[in-house]
């Protein structure tokens, strides 16, 4: 809405024009640059030369000191030399007062001074060095040392009389040092004969940064260190160039010149104050400050003329803006009558319009707040905000809010951890509190709170850290869920799991237990049957009672062999069998079971091979389970080989592991049955009167004590055509793998004979008919294979 005061409208100026007029008003900007321009120039045209000319005296009088010091080095080499050939003191003296030398000595390994000379020709042997001199050259003696033969400059020390002065050390073949002293006199001279400006000197310092000469004569007597100071820093660490900084001599900043001198490391700095540089150029100075305060006055004035013009309509849209804000949606700017640009028209209705577009935008996110209300409150998840400290400061319900147990009145202001009380320990919050520290994001983190209800609540909370524009971390926002339900299965499925394993164990004890209890009967039913059938004590009535005996015994052993299968397993799964971990020569218990199973393999026209690498390693296992394992993959390989067919028992060492295998011609087994053939009492084809032979546990009492043993079993098999397994084994397993603990050890008992209780005088008694019928006798051919009578080979114990 425009305000008329009922005069005709002004013509409105553009901003571009008004923008021109202000150009032209400050054109005069120009000459503050040039002006500061000028002086700069000169400025830096005057430190360039002042930086060349310090840094030519610096480099000048380093190659004089470079000079100093060659000259004192190859001196102190005559001197050197000097002491060792006996010159006359006299000589030596007027040696040491050549380059100002106050006196050399020979110095032993422990301190002992051997030979002590001063330029002073009426002293007859010099004042001795003091014990505490010899102390603060300690680290400069070692340095000697590691360089035998080479000079060693000290840093400045006091000498006898408390004047400063430097060290020249060199260690000797012989072990000795030679030590002189050299005042720092001339020096000194040196660096006051350096003097420009009225400030203007010469500083040389030593390694350390210690002041050498100086004009401060406080300074050089007490050597003053100077190793903080920038430019001496940076001249022991080796560096040349130009450098400000402050002194606390003169109590000014200065420009100062450094460099080093070779060999030694000693600094030389050239410094002057920067005042003086600031005088020559004085009166450029005051002309560059008089127009620059020219134009800052031409500038502020013009600015302050635009600025209330142009700011005018601004502000007016700014008051607007502070009415709407506190909450008067109807206020708009009013339209400007004279004096007021185009574009500033232009901006007053485009704010207007702005104003207008908000209250829209305002209705349709009261809407979708409301919608996003909604969608929120049907669903079974809350959502949350909380501030920097953790304390929840915003949440939306749900319509499950209820089975919470809690809702935002109960919770607002207060912390998670207050919520939950003593319900859980400082290690289940670790996650969430690194969350907040770190500002972190909440990734599935499952907490529990006690409800109005008295019943413990369960929730799982996910959350992203929030952030102002400045970066600083202000909370975090994210969804919650009630999981109270999911725990409570949680829990009965644990405590099903815990009872499902007691139970598992209950049946370990039961079979172990009753499968002792069954073998003792068994043992004496094995016992008496093979006596009668064996006519121990002689003749029966009838050849019937005989096969009824074999009968009974044939089937008690098959009884018995379960019965130790089903033990086996029991020890096993009740963590029982003690595994003795030992080293077992492999070709030896081959041999021994294969003499085991030759007869069975014979019977049925088998051949039995051994293939083994040379040489083969120990096996570190339990001899006992390794020989289980191998009888039971022979006994299924005999057993559903055909006749004729053959039988290979192999070891070699692969790759850090003792590879077993056991491979037969027989019927094998499908592909899709190898799977479900290592379970217990499990068979591949059930039907097949092979399969009626056995009791479906050998295979998994192999793979029980294979993998007991961190081992591992490989079964491969083709239908008609055979099966091979392979049993591996590390050849170094873990001490863990196998324990050495007493725990109680079960053992496989084998069907005996109650005849073999009997004592060596009662089997003079026993009829010849029963003694046992010998093994066919076989010869060992050259490659170690053994021949047996009916031509079939298998492999030597």
């Amino acid at each position: 809405m425009a305000i008329s005061t009922g005069k005709s409208q002004p013509r409105r100026l553009a901003l571009h024009h008004i923008l021109f007029i202000g150009f032209t008003i400050i054109s005069t900007l120009p000459v503050f640059f040039l002006a500061t321009w000028a002086q700069r120039s000169a400025q830096n045209r005057e430190m360039e030369i002042v930086e060349d000319k310090h840094l030519l005296f610096a480099m000048n009088l380093a190659s004089r000191l470079e000079d100093y010091v060659a000259d004192a080095e190859n001196l102190f080499r005559v001197l050197a030399q000097s002491l060792v050939t006996d010159l006359p003191q006299s000589q030596i003296s007027e040696l040491l007062q050549g380059i100002d030398f106050n006196h050399i000595c020979l110095i032993a390994p422990d301190g002992t001074q051997l030979k002590h000379i001063s330029k002073n020709p009426l002293s007859q042997t010099g004042p001795q060095i003091p014990p505490d001199q010899l102390a603060r050259l300690g680290p400069d003696l070692l340095l000697a040392r590691s360089k035998v033969g080479e000079i060693i400059f000290s840093r400045t020390l006091p000498d006898e009389n408390g004047a400063p002065s430097l060290f020249m050390i060199r260690a000797e073949n012989t072990g000795n040092y030679t030590l002189a002293n050299l005042s720092t006199e001339y020096l000194s001279e040196v660096g006051k004969s350096v003097t420009f400006g009225k400030g203007g000197h010469a500083v040389i310092v030593d390694q350390a940064g210690q002041v050498i000469a100086h004009p401060n004569t406080a300074w050089r007597n007490r050597i003053e260190d100077l190793s903080k100071i920038k430019p001496v820093a940076l001249m022991m660490a080796g560096e040349t160039g130009i450098a400000t900084f402050f002194s606390p001599a003169a109590q000014t900043e200065m420009i100062a010149a450094y460099t080093t001198v070779p060999g030694v490391s000693w600094g030389i700095m050239i410094p002057q104050p920067l005042s003086e540089l600031q005088e020559e150029t004085g009166q450029l100075h005051l002309a560059a400050v008089f127009v620059t305060l020219f134009g800052i006055a031409a500038a502020a004035l013009t600015s302050w003329l635009l600025a209330r013009y142009l700011t005018l309509p601004v502000q007016s849209v700014v008051k607007a803006a502070g009415e709407i804000r506190a909450g008067h949606h109807d206020t708009r700017v009013p339209a400007f009558s004279s004096l007021a640009s185009k574009e500033a028209e232009d901006l007053i209705t485009a704010f207007n319009g702005m104003i207008e577009e908000m209250e829209q935008v305002e209705q349709r996110l009261k809407q979708s707040e409301q919608r996003f209300r909604d969608y929120a409150s049907s669903a079974s998840d809350w959502f949350w905000e909380t501030d920097s400290h953790g304390r929840l400061i915003w949440e939306i319900d749900s319509n499950q809010a209820g089975n919470w147990g809690l809702n935002f009145n109960d919770v607002k202001g207060r912390t998670r951890e207050e919520l939950a009380g003593d319900l859980m320990s400082d290690e289940d919050w670790r996650p969430y509190r690194k969350a907040l520290a770190e500002g972190g994001e909440i990734k599935g983190f499952e907490y529990c709170y006690l409800g109005k209800d008295g019943v413990v609540h369960h929730a799982k909370v996910d959350g992203k850290p929030l952030f102002d524009s400045e970066g600083r971390y202000t909370g975090h926002r994210g969804a919650a869920s009630d999981i109270t339900q999911r725990k409570q299965i949680e829990e009965k499925l644990q405590q099903a799991l815990i009872e499902a394993e007691r139970t598992s164990e209950a049946k370990s004890e039961f079979l172990a237990t009753m499968s002792h209890e069954f073998r003792t009967p068994l043992n004496a039913i094995l016992g008496f049957s093979e006596m009668i059938h064996t006519r121990y004590f002689g003749p029966l009535g009838s050849d019937k009672y005989s096969d009824y005996a074999k009968h009974i015994h044939d089937s008690g052993a098959h009884l018995l062999a379960l019965i130790n299968d089903i033990l086996d397993i029991a020890s096993v799964e009740a963590g029982k069998r003690t595994l003795l971990r030992e080293a077992i020569d492999i070709p030896a218990l081959f041999g021994k079971c294969l003499s085991t199973i030759e007869k069975s393999a014979e019977e049925r026209d088998i051949t039995l091979s051994l293939n083994l690498q040379e040489p083969l390693p120990l096996l570190q296992a339990d001899s006992r389970s390794l020989t289980q394992i191998t009888l039971n993959l022979l006994s299924n390989a005999v057993k559903f080989t055909n006749r004729g067919g053959s039988i290979a028992l192999s070891a070699r060492a692969v790759q850090g592991q003792m590879r077993l295998a056991v491979q037969d011609t027989g019927i094998g087994v499908a592909s899709e049955m190898i799977p479900l053939i290592t379970a217990p009492f499990a068979q591949a084809n059930s039907n097949s009167p092979r399969a009626r032979q056995g009791n479906g546990l050998g295979l998994y009492i192999v793979k029980s004590l294979v993998e007991a043993q961190g081992g591992e079993m490989i079964i491969e098999s083709t239908l008609g055509r055979g099966t091979s397994i392979t049993i591996l084994f590390p050849l170094e397993p873990p001490p863990e793998q196998m324990p050495q603990d007493h725990a109680l050890e079960i053992t496989r008992e084998q069907p005996r004979s109650l005849g073999a209780k009997l004592t060596k005088a009662s089997q003079e008694k026993r009829p010849k008919a029963a003694a046992r019928k010998k093994m066919p006798k076989s010869q060992e051919t050259p490659d170690g294979i053994v021949q047996t009578k009916n031509n079939k080979q298998k492999p030597g114990a």
